[in-house]
């Protein structure tokens, strides 16, 4: 979104396997070459039970899958055991062995576009493909047949990581012009501000308007995981479960506060908060589809307290993947203070860091 104050990158949802990837792909070539070979060469063995030979297969699975997303068909000599097999594979081959996982990413994008619409976002106006599997005509057409996208291919090897070093410029250029302006006392004007960016835009060899443009360009974006906390659900009997706080899709900075959490018997002396993150593609309560984060004990509860006695949990997850937890009791005010860096999610520090590397680099 563009306003008079610069731009807005608003995500809405988000969502991915993290299981399936490139090499769910190179499996698929790799038995298929293992099974060719075995059928012209029934006494030699199986090349997949030879390191060697396994490693031969993965290479020209490799180059099998780029090879064919340019040719109709791919020719292949499977060595083991003094033995040799000529295997042929046609892209149509290669789009049947896979096809179930290219529809496992196609059932991702329609339910990513289902939450989306609940959202109220419900027009698409471009679709980008990135990442080197996207190269396949496969994800295209597939696109193509089940939502009518025209889809772009969209410098699929390098796009990813342009974008996290334009994000880290934008980040480094908003905290140079604020460490600037703060630097002059009492220097909080317009032309202050002009000048601290024309600075930053020579120290970093910007063109001129860029450091302004970077840090005026708004990011808002959402978890990616539901986060909560594992509880006795006493109507069953005291079954252990997942009560989620922040849910999938929620947009960060976050912070959610639940006061019906209670004791789970009478005289209860301390409390022991489990905080978990969401494992699959959907929020499952059943603790064993999570992760456990971080854990601690709220001690040292007041006598006497009846069972049922509230607890009150908050969570809070920064722009920066820090999630804080806290969890009293309120009679007391006996708390507990917990804090997780989410996996995956670079800290400020971390982003400081990379970001200082990245004004020396030039994105194209």
């Amino acid at each position: 979104e563009a306003g008079g104050r610069g731009k807005e990158i608003r995500v809405v949802v988000t969502g991915g396997n993290h299981t399936l990837g490139g090499k769910d792909w190179d499996d698929r070539l790799i038995n298929h070459f293992a099974e060719q070979f075995m059928l012209q060469h029934p006494t030699a063995g199986d090349p997949r039970d030879d390191a060697a030979s396994l490693q031969d297969l993965a290479l020209a699975a490799e180059e099998a899958k780029k090879g064919l997303s340019d040719r109709g068909r791919w020719p292949f000599m499977v060595n083991h055991g003094g033995h040799r097999a000529r295997v042929e594979l046609t892209r149509e081959q290669f789009e049947e062995l896979t096809g179930d996982l290219v529809e496992q990413t196609i059932d991702l994008t329609r339910q990513l576009l289902a939450e989306s619409s609940e959202k109220g976002v419900s027009r698409i106006d471009q679709v980008l493909l990135v990442g080197g599997s996207s190269k396949m005509p496969v994800v295209a057409r597939r696109l193509k047949e089940a939502f009518g996208f025209e889809a772009t291919l969209y410098d699929p090897d390098q796009a990813v990581a342009k974008g996290a070093a334009l994000r880290g410029f934008q980040i480094l250029v908003g905290q140079k012009i604020d460490e600037l302006v703060e630097s002059n006392v009492g220097a909080a004007t317009p032309a202050d501000r002009e000048a601290a960016i024309k600075d930053v835009e020579k120290t970093l060899g910007l063109p001129s308007g860029k450091a302004a443009e970077l840090a005026s360009t708004r990011v808002t974006n959402v978890s990616s995981k539901g986060f909560g906390v594992k509880v006795l659900n006493m109507d069953q009997g005291g079954v252990e479960q997942v009560e989620f706080l922040i849910h999938n899709n929620t947009p960060v900075p976050a912070e959610v506060t639940e006061t019906g959490f209670g004791t789970s018997t009478p005289n209860q002396t301390s409390v022991h908060i489990e905080v978990m993150e969401q494992a699959g593609l959907q929020e499952d309560p059943a603790p064993e589809n999570n992760r456990e984060v971080v854990n601690g004990y709220i001690e040292g509860l007041p006598a006497g307290l009846p069972k049922g006695s509230p607890i009150h949990v908050t969570f809070r997850l920064r722009e920066d993947g820090t999630l804080t937890v806290r969890a009293m009791e309120p009679s007391s005010g006996k708390n507990l203070d917990l804090q997780a860096r989410i996996e995956g999610v670079m800290s400020e520090a971390e982003v400081a860091t990379t970001t200082s590397k990245l004004s020396r680099v030039t994105v194209s």
